[in-house]
């Protein structure tokens, strides 16, 4: 466990080296529009916290005082503003109350075309979640609720939106959530929201049309994951944004429709690879995009399959033994009297005893009032009640005082 750990944070540490000295080596020319006031070319952002499929995002929350964090790498090509664009993510989450998620992200970024190019970090964004409504996945015999949620991303203008690496001005983004999930394995998600923008963006230039300026975006997700075993899920996400004022004119609307697979590696590490094509393109969506997302935390994954998810489960990586001692935590309990003798081979499993003696007490084997019942077994050793199991004689046992 100890090695599989290292390996991991020896990636991360190579990822993140990787994405600092690309911004620091790749200094150019910004990658411009005919206006200086710019624009952010990220259609595609992955979800603020460790819930959520490839872009929307989901109802689920960190348990208070639980950390989890993300990388997520995603580049896209042939973008109407510039030819191509790649970004790195990092993001940091935290479980403040019950129901209720705060986090932290910094995207580095990468734009360029045939005339030029830029490199640098974009807009630092601040995000909460707060659940209003608990999921609760359905069966044949649990009809399904659904879950509700609301997110709040703020985006400082650290980047430079001439550059085409972050919004003209503060962002807002409030977003609604709603889960739906008519079995275990199955769930459907949607997101709809408004990003209001500080600042007046660059006049997007169009074929046969006038121009409009990049301005406030109304945004929606529709998404969808299928768990075909308890490591392995298969997701997809349809993701839009438009230019609130100018929605009818034509390439105001950019979309996107990606699909891949998530894959659950330990009851903390998840990977997540996909694609997605511009659908309709409209002037933010790209030809074509890859992504790469690694998830560090908690997860609803059931890997022990003792019934309890990873946030709940006291030991994820081992299964509860539903032996009757200590079933709630999801650890398995295999020495439940705790003599040094494994349950497994404990001949008296709830009787603390020697190894030597299979792990019972051990007992003087007696019978003083000779009635076939042994001593140590015999509530009353020294008054026979032949054909009993106490040893006491039947007024004896309804308490009569005889």
């Amino acid at each position: 466990m100890s090695t599989t750990r290292t390996n991991w944070r020896g990636w991360f540490r190579a990822a993140l080296w990787l994405l600092i000295a690309t911004s620091t080596a790749h200094a150019g020319a910004a990658a411009s529009l005919p206006d200086a006031r710019g624009l952010d070319v990220r259609l595609f952002r992955p979800p603020v916290d460790p819930d959520g499929y490839l872009h929307s995002n989901g109802t689920a929350c960190l348990q208070p005082g639980a950390l989890g964090l993300r990388l997520t790498l995603d580049a896209g090509f042939g973008l109407v503003p510039v030819e191509h664009a790649a970004t790195g993510a990092l993001a940091l989450n935290l479980g403040i109350l019950d129901g209720l998620v705060a986090g932290v992200a910094l995207p580095l970024q990468r734009v360029s075309g045939d005339a030029s190019s830029s490199t640098g970090v974009g807009d630092v964004e601040l995000s909460g979640k707060y659940r209003l409504l608990q999921l609760q996945p359905g069966d044949l015999q649990t009809t399904a609720r659904p879950g509700l949620a609301a997110v709040l991303r703020v985006s400082a203008p650290t980047g430079n939106a001439g550059e085409l690496r972050g919004e003209p001005g503060l962002s807002i983004w409030p977003t609604i959530v709603l889960d739906y999930a008519p079995l275990p394995q199955l769930r459907f998600g949607a997101e709809a929201g408004y990003r209001f923008i500080s600042g007046r963006g660059a006049a997007l230039p169009l074929q046969g049309n006038p121009r409009f300026d990049y301005d406030d975006l109304i945004t929606l997700g529709l998404a969808g994951r299928v768990d075909v075993s308890h490591r392995l899920s298969f997701l997809a996400d349809w993701y839009a944004a438009g230019v609130a004022p100018s929605l009818t004119t034509r390439g105001a609307i950019s979309a996107e429709i990606a699909g891949g697979a998530r894959y659950q590696l330990n009851s903390y590490i998840s990977l997540t690879a996909g694609a997605a094509f511009g659908l309709p393109r409209g002037q933010l969506a790209s030809t074509g995009r890859g992504f790469l997302s690694l998830v560090v935390a908690a997860s609803d994954a059931d890997l022990d399959r003792d019934g309890y998810v990873t946030r709940v489960d006291g030991c994820p990586d081992r299964a509860e033994d539903f032996d009757g001692f200590r079933d709630g935590d999801g650890c398995p309990d295999e020495d439940n009297d705790a003599d040094g003798v494994d349950d497994a081979v404990d001949a008296c499993p709830d009787d603390a005893g020697a190894r030597a003696n299979a792990g019972c007490p051990v007992r003087v084997i007696g019978d003083r009032d000779r009635d076939g019942v042994n001593d140590y077994l015999d509530d009353c050793p020294d008054v026979a009640a032949s054909g009993t199991t106490t040893g006491c004689p039947a007024a004896r046992k309804t308490g009569d005082g005889s």
